[in-house]
């Protein structure tokens, strides 16, 4: 059976990282999971911190070049915006409610330059309600993305109907993402 790329990913990490003793790797899914059996806790845990930076700086170095296109892994709409450091990701919305803030949830792989993102909202009669730019940096934690909440404040969504939101990074857009407001 061949291997899928993910699978691959993390068995180049594996190798990276196996000077541990008392830690190897039990199985790769296909999804790049991994499990491994371990019988020293202080090893395992140097290995899990050696394959996290491993992978954070093998996603810096696939992503260098690429696309701003290329950089995204999620974009979607989400109730409010997180705090701190993510455990699940954020439930998708697509419906907001008129004096609510509408917010836009982005997650990037890391490439290890900093971007400029234009995020443009539109009423449902296609006019500008309002753009924001932002400097799209990598984060310091040692993840292979970087994820991003952008808000439109509540005083900004006035008008219900169908909303949308264009979305360029760099000077390239990236795509438009539809919204409703609800009286």
């Amino acid at each position: 059976m061949q291997s899928t790329p993910q699978q691959e990913a993390t068995w180049d990490a594996m190798r990276a990282c196996d000077h541990f003793p008392g830690v190897w790797i039990d199985r790769v899914e296909a999804d790049g999971r991994y499990w491994v059996k371990q019988n020293n806790l202080g090893n395992l845990r140097l290995f899990q911190d050696c394959v996290a930076k491993y992978q954070a700086e093998s996603s810096k170095a696939q992503y260098a070049t690429a696309q701003p296109k290329d950089l995204v892994f999620r974009a979607y709409f989400i109730r409010a915006a997180p705090t701190g450091t993510l455990q699940t990701l954020p439930e998708p919305v697509s419906q907001f409610k008129v004096d609510q803030p509408a917010t836009f949830f982005l997650t990037l792989y890391k490439s290890g330059r900093t971007r400029m993102g234009k995020f443009k909202w539109y009423k449902p009669d296609g006019t500008l309600a309002a753009q924001q730019d932002r400097v799209l940096g990598d984060s310091t934690a040692t993840s292979t993305r970087t994820w991003f909440a952008q808000v439109l404040p509540s005083v900004n969504v006035q008008v219900p109907g169908e909303w949308s939101l264009e979305l360029t990074i760099d000077d390239q857009t990236i795509g438009r993402y539809p919204f409703t407001v609800t009286p």
